[in-house]
């Protein structure tokens, strides 16, 4: 079975560079397998870019998922990936890849990775999520839990 995964990462530039990473993990037939979101500290937005990314793929191993195709919009990460450039964030991604049977990765534009996203945006501002279930959505957009509107 061949799943997608989106990954996105941000950064506030406050005193303590606060990170946000965000991905979901997507069956073959659209159904959201898990998605997730997650902070650090005193970090860069390729460091985002990079854990978002890195937390996706060990989120896909747990599933037992062996093939995948994930998109991102940051180019950096993207192409220091597919030719396994070893970098500081790199050492903890590549050798995730060499756990899957068949993994491509494509740098997608901004605007067609408003998903992972919003996910970013909805736990920067403390707004729960249901990690898993449901279907993605057509407009790319996630739904966050009702009684928090």
């Amino acid at each position: 079975m061949k799943c997608r995964g989106y990954f996105d990462g941000s950064v506030i530039y406050n005193r303590r560079k606060d990170a946000y990473c965000a991905f979901v993990l997507i069956s073959e037939d659209g159904r959201i397998i898990h998605q997730s979101a997650s902070r650090h500290h005193s970090a860069n937005s390729q460091y985002a870019e990079g854990m978002a990314l890195a937390e996706l793929l060990r989120t896909a191993l747990q599933y037992n998922i062996r093939s995948l195709e994930v998109f991102g919009d940051c180019q950096n990460i993207v192409i220091t990936t597919k030719m396994r450039k070893q970098t500081d964030m790199n050492r903890h991604i590549i050798p995730l890849l060499d756990q899957f049977d068949e993994i491509t990765i494509r740098w997608i534009k901004r605007r067609y990775n408003k998903y992972a996203d919003k996910l970013c945006q909805l736990y920067r501002r403390g707004i729960p999520f249901e990690e898993s279930g449901g279907w993605f959505p057509q407009n790319g957009l996630p739904i966050w839990k009702e009684e928090t509107i």
